[in-house]
C-alpha cells in the first residue's frame, strides 16, 4: 500500500540522513536529533515539539503543529502524515541504536489540535489496535 511505501521509504531515508550528518559533521546524538527537528521544521513539515524522549527505554512522544502536509491533504477520518512518521522512526532508530516504529495517534487532518506521534519498538505496540495494524502494515 502507498501508506507503507511512503512510511518505510521515509524511514530508510531518514536513517541515511542522520548517519551522514553524524559522519560528515561529527555531531553527537543529541546535536543530530536537534538538527533533524530543525531541518524538518525548516522544510515546512511542521513545528515539532518533543513531549517525551526516553532514550534509555527507546520511546518518544512528539507533537506536531502547522503541518504543511496536512494543510495540503485536507480533512481525513484517520491520521495522514506517513512521511513524518517515517522520518521520525528512522531518526529515532538511529538515535536509540535499535529499530523502532512510529504511529500517529492524533492528527490535525482529523480535527485534533495537533498531530501526535508515538515511537517505540514494534513489539510494544498493541497489535490488536486497528490504527497500529494499519499504520505498521500488520
Amino acid at each position: 500500500k502507498k501508506t507503507h511505501l511512503i512510511y518505510y521509504a521515509s524511514k530508510e531515508g531518514s536513517k541515511g540522513w542522520f548517519k551522514e550528518m553524524e559522519k560528515k559533521y561529527k555531531t553527537k546524538k543529541n546535536e543530530t536529533l536537534k538538527w533533524g527537528i530543525e531541518s524538518a521544521e525548516f522544510a515546512g513539515w511542521g513545528l515539532i515539539n518533543p513531549i517525551n524522549i526516553d532514550i534509555k527505554n527507546n520511546r518518544a512522544i512528539l507533537s506536531i503543529t502547522k503541518s504543511r502536509f496536512v494543510e495540503c491533504y485536507g480533512k481525513s477520518k484517520e491520521p495522514v502524515d506517513d512521511m513524518m512518521r517515517g522520518f521520525i522512526a528512522g531518526g529515532a532508530s538511529l538515535q536509540f541504536g535499535t529499530n523502532v516504529e512510529a504511529v500517529e495517534t492524533k492528527c490535525l487532518a482529523k480535527g485534533n489540535s495537533h498531530c501526535e506521534i508515538i515511537v517505540k519498538q514494534k513489539k510494544e505496540f498493541d497489535k490488536s489496535n486497528p490504527l497500529v495494524k494499519k499504520q505498521l502494515g500488520l
